[in-house]
This record gives C-alpha cells, structure tokens and sequence, in this order.
C-alpha cells in the first residue's frame, strides 16, 4: 500500500471497535509505505491511539507533516495475532519529535534522519489553510530520492494536492502542498485543445470580468482562480457541465 499527496486533517474519530481509535490506520500485518502527507488538527476521542495508529504491522512516513493532533499524533501497538509494530519515520515534521509517539509493548519506533520538530508555519487561509508560508521549515526539506522505499521506478507525481508543481529546482517541500513563488499565467500562452476553449472579457478588468468556455461534450469542470503565488483564491465552478458555452 503505497500513498503520495494526501491530506487528513478536521477530522474527530469518536466511536472505537476493539479498542483502536485513529484517523489513519495500519492494521492486520499490513505495510503502507506513505509520502507527502498533512496530518493535522484530528482528534481521537476514544481507545488508544492517534491520529496514526500502527497495529501489529509496519509504516514508513516520509517527507510528512504530523502536526496538532490529540491525544497523540502516534501509536504503535503489538497485535497477539500479527506481532509487533515497526515505524520509519524519514524528513518528517512532528510537533514535538518523537517525544509524543506512544509505543506499546516490543513495538519499535525507527527515528531517521532528516525530521523536524515545531510549527510548519502554515499559511492558514480560509480557502486552503494547510499551505506552508514562505518562511516555513517545511519548505525543501523533503527527500526527493524515494526508490529505496518504492522502488527504482519511482518519480514523484507531477503536481501537489492543488495542481502546483511538486519538485520545484530539484527540491522537495514536507507535506501534501509545494510552496512555489512563480505561479502565474501568461495570456500568450493559455491552452486551446479540442475539448475546452477559455476566455474572458473584458480584460484587463476592474471590478468584474466574465469567464466563457467551450465543451465539445458533456464534461466534469473545475475552474478555479489562483493568485500569483499558487494559492487558490476562489472555486468557480466544480461538477458535469454541458456541451457548447457555458
């Protein structure tokens, strides 16, 4: 089980089966090899664990930020049936190290190099506020060499979790979202293919402007508007949308 970009965060696990109690879950002698992700702001109201729990199986955490998460933002539990639990945890930012991680019985916690402790100095916007700020340390503290865990094949998804860039100069940012100071669109050289057509009028504009498109068929659209720093400002529109203009 292989995971890179993904985010869990807001999240309140109030109800337990077995006792466990966790946001995201490794369980039953399972592996999960994960990159990239946001953990942050869950809570788990019952049993024992966290916003991770490990049980009676193996996790490796990369480029990662867990961060704000209670009562802890890890466990790690022996399981009867399946043994002990193993953890990597590898360029990953936890708010308090591994000081908080709670490891139950002969599990064992693999504390690699590259981890960070503190605050991600997210940029906190109402629209996307697990952003990381300029300043944040999270920024190029990834690993980008990840074919030892998955393999020599290996290359990172083109894009974030918001559709920026995601190896900007050869480094990496911590977490499911890339900082990146060059976002911007250039009119000369916007898209026409054969299955939208954009526009807008008038332009330049102040206040407001009208957006036209082109479908050559019924299609799913998500037109969104970003400013020039990558960070998303406002969804237009997201859902099916019929053929011709809308």
């Amino acid at each position: 089980n292989k995971f890179v970009n993904i985010e869990l965060s807001n999240n309140q696990n109030s109800q337990w089966d077995w006792g466990n109690s966790a946001i995201f879950e490794v369980y039953a002698g399972n592996k999960a090899i994960v990159s990239n992700a946001t953990i942050t702001d869950n809570v788990c109201s019952f049993g024992f664990g966290g916003a991770i729990l490990v049980y009676g199986s193996e996790l490796t955490l990369l480029n990662s930020i867990v961060y704000n998460n209670y009562p802890y933002p890890a466990q790690l539990q022996d399981d009867s049936q399946t043994g002990i639990s193993n953890m990597t945890v590898k360029n990953c930012l936890f708010s308090a190290g591994e000081n908080n991680i709670q490891i139950n019985g002969y599990s064992q916690l693999h504390w690699l190099d590259g981890n960070l402790t503190g605050n991600p100095q997210f940029i906190d916007s109402e629209e996307n506020p697990y952003l990381l700020s300029e300043n944040s340390i999270c920024v190029d503290a990834g690993a980008t060499d990840l074919t030892e865990y998955f393999g020599e094949d290996f290359i990172f998804p083109e894009f974030d979790i918001m559709g920026n860039p995601r190896v900007i100069g050869g480094e990496i940012d911590m977490g499911a979202y890339e900082w990146n100071p060059d976002v911007s669109i250039d009119s000369e050289e916007i898209i026409v293919s054969n299955v939208i057509e954009l526009s807008n009028y008038p332009n330049p504009f102040n206040p407001s402007t009208t957006v036209k498109y082109y479908l050559q068929k019924n299609s799913f659209v998500n037109l969104s508007i970003f400013n020039l720093k990558g960070q998303k400002i406002k969804e237009l529109v997201n859902g099916i949308k019929t053929k011709g203009y809308n």
